[in-house]
C-alpha cells in the first residue's frame, strides 16, 4: 500500500490574480485558509466549515465534478 499522502493543486482567483496551492487530498477549503491566512485573507470562512453559508464559490472543472463527492 502507498502511504505517501496524494496532493491536488487548487487555483485560487482573486481580483484577478491566480494562486495555484498544492493540498493534500481530504483537505477543505477551510483547512486551506487557516494554513495560508495571509495568502487568502479575502476567503471569509463564515460559517466555520458547516456549509450553512455562501460566502465560498467554488468553480471545478466538469472532469472532476464528480470526484468531489464521497461514494463511500
Amino acid at each position: 500500500m502507498n502511504s505517501e499522502i496524494q496532493k491536488v493543486q487548487i487555483n485560487f482567483i482573486i481580483n484577478d490574480n491566480k494562486t495555484t496551492i498544492e493540498a493534500n487530498i481530504g483537505e477543505t477549503i477551510l483547512d486551506i485558509k487557516h494554513r495560508y491566512p495571509d495568502l487568502l485573507e479575502n476567503l471569509e470562512c463564515a460559517c466555520e466549515g458547516s456549509l450553512a453559508c455562501s460566502t465560498c464559490h467554488v468553480i471545478v472543472s466538469e472532469e472532476f465534478y464528480s470526484k468531489t463527492f464521497d461514494d463511500s
